[in-house]
C-alpha cells in the first residue's frame, strides 16, 4: 500500500485537514516547481525589458511575454492555459493603473531606470482636502496611507542598504506590538469583571481606574472612621490597589507613547536618508531594483493562483469529511468495540492465538 494514503490517518477534526495539506511535501514541491518555471521565464523575458532603453517598444513586450509564459507553463499540471494567460495579464495590468508591470515598463522606456524607482517613492506624502467651512486642511487618513506606502517601499528596495536602520525599526515595532497586546489584555480582563453588557466601545482602562479612584476617595471622605472602621479599612485597601494598578497601566502607556515617538522619529530619519541619497544610486543598481520589483510582483501573482488551487483541494477533502468523516469515525469505534468483545469470547472458548 502507498504510505502516502495514510496522510489523514491521525486526523480527528475537520480543521486539521487544512494544516496537514498545507504542510505536505506535495504542496511545497508543486509551489517550488512552478516558481522555478516563472523564474526561468522571467530570466529570459528580462533581456527584452533591457532592450526598452535602446529601441524596443513597450507593446512588443506584451506579445512576447504573453506567448513565452504560455510556452514555459505548458503542461505544468496545475494551471491551465487560461489561468496562465490570466497570470501574465494580471501582472501586466496590476490591481490598479500604477502598480502593473506596464506602468513600470513605460517609465523605463520613457525616463529610465531611476525614474522607475522614484515612481514608487512618493516623498510628497501630504494630502489636503477642503473642509465644510471651505478651508484647506490636511487629510490625515490619506496622508498616513501615503506615509505607510512610502515606508513599505523603502524597506523593500533598500533592505540591504539600510539594514541596520530597518532592523532597529523592526525591533521597536515588535516591542510596540507586545506592549499594545499587554494593555489590551488588561483591558479585556477588566471587561470580564464587569457584569453589565457593554454595547458601546469600552473606556480606556486608565480612565476607568481614575473614575473608580475618585469614587473611592469621595466615599472615604464620608466614611466614619469610628462607627464604620472596618468598612473604611476595606475602602482604603481597595483604593491602594486601584492606585497601584493605575500606576502600572500609566507606566505601560507612557512607555508605549515613547516607543511610538521613537518609531516616528526613526522612520522620518530613514526617509530623509533615502531622499538625500536616492539620486546618487548608480544606473546599474536602479536597474537591479526595478527588475527585482517586476520579478517579485510576478511571483506574488503566481502565489495567489497557487493559493486558490490549494484551497480547492483543501475544500474537496473538507467536503468529504462533512459527508463521510463522522460515519467513518463511528464505524471505527464500533469496530474496535466488537473486536475486543470477539477477542474476549475467543479466549473464553480457548481459541485465542498462542
Amino acid at each position: 500500500m502507498n504510505k502516502d494514503y495514510w496522510l489523514f490517518k491521525e486526523i480527528k477534526e475537520k480543521s486539521q485537514i487544512k494544516e496537514v495539506l498545507e504542510k505536505s511535501k506535495e504542496f511545497a514541491e508543486t509551489d517550488n516547481r512552478l516558481k522555478e518555471k516563472l523564474l526561468k521565464w522571467f530570466k529570459e523575458y528580462s533581456k527584452h525589458i533591457q532592450e526598452l532603453r535602446k529601441s524596443k517598444p513597450v507593446h512588443e513586450l506584451l506579445e512576447i511575454g504573453f506567448n513565452t509564459i504560455q510556452k514555459e507553463f505548458k503542461n505544468n499540471g496545475v494551471l491551465d492555459e487560461f489561468q496562465t494567460q490570466g497570470l501574465f495579464i494580471n501582472w501586466w495590468t496590476g490591481t490598479n493603473s500604477a502598480d502593473g508591470a506596464k506602468f513600470d515598463l513605460r517609465i523605463i522606456k520613457e525616463s529610465g531606470w531611476l525614474q522607475a524607482l522614484l515612481s514608487h517613492l512618493n516623498f510628497d506624502t501630504e494630502v489636503y482636502k477642503i473642509n465644510k467651512k471651505g478651508n484647506k486642511v490636511l487629510d490625515g487618513t490619506a496622508t498616513r496611507k501615503n506615509e505607510e506606502e512610502l515606508l513599505e517601499n523603502i524597506r523593500y528596495f533598500f533592505k540591504d542598504s539600510y539594514e541596520k536602520e530597518i532592523a532597529e525599526l523592526e525591533a521597536l515595532e515588535e516591542k510596540e506590538r507586545e506592549l499594545s497586546a499587554e494593555i489590551e489584555e488588561e483591558m479585556r480582563e477588566e471587561e470580564l469583571t464587569d457584569d453589565e453588557e457593554q454595547e458601546e466601545e469600552p473606556e480606556p482602562l486608565d480612565k476607568v481606574l481614575k473614575k473608580e479612584i475618585k469614587a473611592l476617595k469621595t466615599e472615604l471622605k464620608e466614611c466614619n472612621q469610628i462607627t464604620e472602621r472596618e468598612h473604611c479599612q476595606k475602602l482604603n485597601k481597595e483604593l491602594t490597589e486601584k492606585q497601584a494598578e493605575l500606576e502600572k497601566v500609566t507606566a505601560k502607556q507612557n512607555e508605549l507613547k515613547q516607543i511610538r515617538k521613537e518609531l516616528k522619529e526613526k522612520n522620518q530619519a530613514l526617509v530623509e536618508k533615502v531622499k538625500k541619497n536616492v539620486e546618487k544610486i548608480s544606473e546599474e543598481e536602479t536597474e537591479r531594483m526595478a527588475m527585482l520589483r517586476l520579478k517579485d510582483t510576478a511571483i506574488g501573482f503566481l502565489n495567489s493562483y497557487l493559493t486558490a488551487q490549494k484551497q480547492k483541494i483543501i475544500s474537496y477533502f473538507e467536503n468529504l469529511w462533512d459527508k463521510y468523516g463522522n460515519d467513518i469515525r463511528t464505524m471505527e469505534s464500533e469496530r474496535d468495540k466488537y473486536a475486543k468483545e470477539l477477542d474476549k469470547y475467543l479466549k473464553e472458548l480457548k481459541y485465542e492465538s498462542k
